[in-house]
């Protein structure tokens, strides 16, 4: 398991970032947690100071031995600071030797690579981050846009390994326009970064004039991926919509489009300025393709903290009514040549099998 940290020791002194691995095998068996940790200072950091590990939620296992990918992005002291690259580590963890770990290069910790993407500017204006207008109010909304949001998933999709990660961005230089959800996908097949993504895109539906913000990003057993996030204007209460790609679709194109899950009933004005800090999208792992969002609304506007959660779950493989199955002829005498016996497992786990072949030879093939 991967922890990260922000280190501070007041609201207003930032300590640093705490990175620590920590022994899932022993975890689980009951046992010490055996964690393998690294400090990095503010002076290591540089303006960056948001870290976040890469999961592993479907699709093929990591080989053994991949070390762990961290991606982090700056987040300048002032606001329309055009940016360029993300920053990616390693961290390499031996429970046995823990002398041998390390974290990014070097004892400052720097990034093992530098990942050159599209220009952006990440939605914060000096000295605020509440860019998001919403219906009835003044109030504006935080974007929490000076970092790489949660997950950063990783996939392995036979031997072609890859991160996924998305952010809050500014579609104009001054961020007085509508933020857009910027995502990309990066080949890390062999465990190191690459120089540039395979695929990146900044949504915004065709430039529809809304507030996209917080986004979060998860790619189903197939390669398909969605987003879920928060979307408001000044004529529109915050609410929450997805958005999503087959894996087929011309690359960075959310090509299937933007759904809506819940459509908000209220306005946030108590000044807090936040929003969905607690908001997730994750592929469920007992079929590796329903995807769950979960995420705020308010259901009225108002002072004081009537924050109220939704979740949604939806996925590329359609659905509706149950069709009227076929009805079973009855046999005409019962069958006392076959039998059922048990045998070796297979290389990996069967999940969603589309036919089923029964040979002469008395094995049936999937």
């Amino acid at each position: 398991y991967f922890l990260t940290m922000i280190l501070c020791s007041s609201p207003t002194t930032f300590n640093g970032v705490r990175a620590y691995a920590l022994d899932r095998a022993s975890m689980l068996a009951a046992g010490p947690s055996n964690a393998i940790g690294f400090t990095l200072s503010p002076a290591d950091v540089g303006a960056s100071y948001s870290f976040v590990a890469a999961t592993f939620p479907a699709g093929d296992p990591p080989p053994t031995g991949r070390d762990g990918f961290v991606l982090a992005i700056d987040s300048p002291a002032s606001g329309g600071v055009t940016l360029t690259q993300i920053h990616g580590r390693l961290f390499h963890v031996d429970f046995v030797t823990p002398a041998n770990a390390t974290f990014g290069v070097g004892p400052t910790h720097q990034p093992n690579a530098e990942i050159t993407v599209a220009v952006f500017i990440h939605s914060f204006t000096n000295p605020t981050t509440r860019l998001v207008p919403q219906q009835g109010t003044a109030t504006r909304l935080d974007t929490l846009g000076d970092k790489i949001m949660t997950p950063v998933v990783y996939q392995n999709r036979g031997g072609t390994e890859s991160l996924w990660a998305d952010s809050t961005v500014c579609t104009d230089v001054n961020c007085t326009g509508p933020t857009g959800v910027r995502w990309y996908q990066f080949d890390v097949t062999g465990g190191t970064f690459p120089a540039t993504p395979v695929q990146q895109q900044t949504w915004t539906n065709n430039n529809d004039g809304f507030w996209r913000w917080m986004p979060s990003i998860a790619v189903d057993d197939d390669g398909n991926a969605a987003i879920g996030y928060s979307v408001s204007d000044p004529n529109t209460f915050p609410g929450i919509r997805y958005a999503g790609r087959l894996v087929s679709d011309p690359p960075g194109n959310l090509g299937q489009g933007e759904a809506t899950m819940f459509n908000g009933n209220g306005n946030e004005t108590d000044n807090r300025g936040r929003w969905g800090d607690y908001t997730m999208t994750s592929i469920d792992p007992a079929d590796g393709t329903t995807f769950w969002h979960v995420n705020q609304y308010l259901p009225s506007s108002g002072t004081g903290f009537n924050w109220v959660q939704r979740i949604g779950a939806f996925n590329f493989q359609g659905g509706g009514a149950t069709p009227t199955p076929t009805p079973t002829a009855t046999p005409t005498a019962t069958p006392t040549s076959c039998s059922w016996a048990a045998g070796p497992d297979m290389p990996q786990a069967d999940t969603r099998s589309v036919g089923v072949f029964f040979a002469a030879n008395g094995k049936f093939y999937v």
